[in-house]
């Protein structure tokens, strides 16, 4: 199982499995702030201390069976199904917890030197963005070479390189300005160009600007 918090960007990759099966859940802060109690919030944030957990055969059993009432529950939508569901992903994070502590899962800061570095560049990323933020700049920032921060940030990151996450991180805000306001957008996500805005805009998405905003206006 792997938890990826909010705005964090990210990719599937193949590997020497052919086939697999995945299942997606996402916490909605809604969720997180109002129904889930206070003392499940920090149960959540420890969990995602170690993004990345490996089950043992029975554990998988226990996981995939919540799972599948998940899906259940969510295709049939029985009556009071939302507040069952819930229950069932309170109880998974439960699972998940005791089976970090009970397997003493290691954190991934401790297994990635520079996974805590990238994880604050990545914020500095998303605050960031509209500014004219280059590879160069960023790693004077943080203390370390060009050279080093490109190759480190695209093994932690998945594949991703330092200018392709970045423009990731423009064109996602670049869609909520467009969804919910008629600001001019290309100065208010980084670009100095509104032409090359929309080139990259149209490249990323097939369509312009203003054709994306219009689909929202109909």
């Amino acid at each position: 199982m792997i938890f990826i918090y909010p705005n964090d960007v990210h990719r599937t990759t193949s590997s020497e499995v052919l086939m697999c099966e995945r299942i997606l859940v996402n916490f909605t802060d809604e969720f997180l702030t109002t129904q889930l109690s206070t003392g499940h919030v920090p149960l959540l944030k420890e969990i995602c201390g170690a993004p990345l957990i490996r089950f043992s055969v029975n554990m998988q059993a226990i996981v995939e069976e919540l799972l599948q009432k998940l899906i259940r529950e969510c295709e049939t939508k029985q009556v009071a199904y939302e507040t069952y569901v819930q229950a069932l992903l309170t109880q998974l994070l439960i699972h998940m917890h005791r089976y970090s502590i009970k397997e003493n899962i290691e954190k991934l800061s401790s297994l990635h030197p520079m996974h805590q570095k990238i994880s604050e560049i990545s914020t500095y990323l998303n605050d960031h963005y509209h500014m004219k933020i280059t590879l160069e700049k960023v790693a004077k920032h943080f203390y370390i070479t060009p050279s080093y921060l490109s190759h480190t940030f695209k093994k932690i990151t998945g594949g991703f390189q330092y200018k392709e996450y970045l423009q990731i991180i423009r064109l996602r805000e670049a869609k909520r300005l467009l969804r919910e306001s008629d600001e001019q957008i290309a100065d208010k996500t980084g670009y100095e160009h509104p032409a090359n805005f929309t080139v990259i805009f149209k490249k990323i998405t097939g369509i312009t600007p203003c054709q994306y905003r219009k689909s929202y206006r109909t």
